[in-house]
């Protein structure tokens, strides 16, 4: 019964709100660092640039990776609350409430990341490695 609530719950925050927050694009995270990550010492001209540029697309993967174990760590963690009914609500509000932080604190990072990717290429070498996916 309790794990019929929460999916209902779940799928009541995931479809109920129009104001979304930023999401970090886990999913296709790893998908567009695979093909740029086997083009970089092709597209990148200067090898240290392409070494530092390999270092930070497998540090993007890693943090894609860390999200979405921690993510799934969490809704386990939800999914598993032994609480009693009139409690679940509030305890459900303060475990979205971390995850909620946990995904600004993830999406930050990307963004520094994607940041730092974009200074370790130019402008003509990162259009062709955004062309190959």
């Amino acid at each position: 019964m309790l794990k019929k609530f929460f999916a209902i719950l779940l799928v009541s925050a995931a479809f109920g709100c129009a104001d979304k927050p930023a999401q970090l694009p886990s999913a296709d995270i790893a998908n567009r660092n695979a093909m740029m990550l086997g083009r970089v010492d092709i597209i990148v001209s200067d090898r240290d640039r392409a070494e530092a540029t390999k270092k930070t697309l497998g540090e993007i993967a890693a943090l894609g990776q860390a999200y979405r174990d921690a993510q799934l760590k969490r809704r386990e963690a939800l999914a598993k609350m032994d609480v009693p009914r009139d409690q679940f609500e509030a305890a459900a509000r303060e475990v979205f409430a971390e995850e909620h932080k946990m995904r600004r604190e993830y999406f930050v990072k990307y963004v520094d990341l994607q940041m730092k990717f974009r200074e370790s290429v130019t402008l003509e070498e990162f259009t062709k490695l955004q062309e190959v996916n």
